[in-house]
């Protein structure tokens, strides 16, 4: 943070899209209450990313709580040093006492926080060709803080739309242009309709991942349908 109180994010982690850039400046303007447009990220030009590859929805959770506590951390200076001001943070894989105690990988997990989902989906049978029509989809999410509720909504729609179209047709084969159209299989001429709620989404706890989440709930529901 400088003394024009413009702050500048520098990580090696791969954004992957607009939306993880859109989440991470919000973060950092939220917490350092400066306007968005006063954020930038910054990469090293040639330094390889070492954060992994883009897995668990990794950007946004593990590096928007990052950004956060660094923030934090710069926001509890500016009471007692003079700008500008820098802070680091880095992650570590947490400890589960339950995994402690069976050995699990030293007490080491992905799964200590995740994120749950509730997903009902209703399916007509056609009468001609026995082929099963999605017609409804229902997905109640508890993925902690939701920093950006419509992003998140387009997310998990678009991740809908795929998981039903891997279970009514053998094919799969997203077009370039990516419409919604194009990612469904050749039997889905109607798109279902989705509702999704979120669970007290602006509460103050870490935001979590729910990007997998449509692919993990909508087959086994599809399925029971």
């Amino acid at each position: 943070l400088d003394r024009d109180l413009m702050v500048t994010l520098r990580s090696q982690a791969f954004i992957g899209s607009e939306t993880l850039k859109r989440m991470w400046i919000s973060t950092a303007s939220s917490v350092l209450a400066v306007p968005r447009h006063n954020v930038k990220i910054e990469y090293q030009e040639k330094a390889a990313p070492t954060s992994g590859p883009l897995t668990l929805s990794r950007g946004a959770s593990v590096v928007n709580r990052l950004v956060e506590r660094s923030c934090r951390s710069i926001q509890k200076k500016r009471f007692r040093e003079s700008l500008p001001l820098s802070a680091k943070a880095i992650a570590k894989a947490s400890v589960s006492q339950g995994a402690a105690k069976t050995g699990f990988r030293s007490g080491t997990t992905a799964f200590d926080v995740p994120s749950w989902c509730g997903t009902a989906v209703e399916i007509e049978i056609d009468t001609l060709s026995g082929d099963p029509i999605p017609r409804m989809v229902w997905m109640v999410v508890d993925a902690g803080r939701i920093v950006d509720q419509k992003t998140a909504r387009e997310s998990l729609r678009a991740s809908a739309l795929r998981a039903l179209s891997l279970c009514v047709d053998s094919s799969f084969e997203p077009s370039a242009k990516g419409t919604e159209d194009n990612f469904l299989g050749t039997r889905m001429k109607e798109l279902p309709r989705i509702e999704i709620d979120f669970i007290d989404p602006e509460r103050s706890s870490a935001p979590r991942g729910l990007g997998e989440l449509p692919f993990i709930t909508i087959p086994a529901a599809f399925y029971s349908a």
